[in-house]
């Protein structure tokens, strides 16, 4: 069995799949494919996010699990998804950035009690 799903996944199975998937709507067998698919995803061996990415099947997946039987299409799911990552991207920079100069003061603080005069008076140095 698991060679056989390693070659669905060389074989671009994934991409079939996925365009399985983006015709499927709320018909109870439909429905019940679903969570076949669901189960099959759970089952491969899929060695990273990006071949579900490239795949669309990540995509896929967000819209079912925001859509409704009123609304079987969200169209807000990959703005938000989009811009959660980017707000993601920019939080760890920020975050470590700002962990890094006070992590620095914290350790120059700690190393200052001795150093503050001759600091004051390195300072001095350069500008005379």
């Amino acid at each position: 069995d698991k060679p056989c799903r390693r070659l669905f996944l060389d074989y671009q199975g994934l991409r079939i799949l996925s365009q399985w998937m983006q015709d499927l709507e709320w018909s109870l067998p439909e429905l019940d494919f679903k969570l076949m698919i669901q189960n099959l995803l759970a089952d491969l061996p899929i060695p990273h996010r990006t071949m579900l990415k490239d795949s669309k099947v990540w995509s896929t997946m967000q819209l079912w699990s925001l859509a409704t039987p009123d609304d079987p299409t969200p169209s807000l799911s990959p703005g938000k998804s989009s811009n959660s990552k980017q707000s993601r991207k920019t939080s760890p920079k920020s975050s470590s950035s700002k962990a890094a100069p006070q992590s620095s003061s914290s350790n120059s603080t700690s190393n200052d009690p001795t150093p503050p005069s001759g600091s004051g008076s390195s300072n001095h140095t350069p500008t005379s």
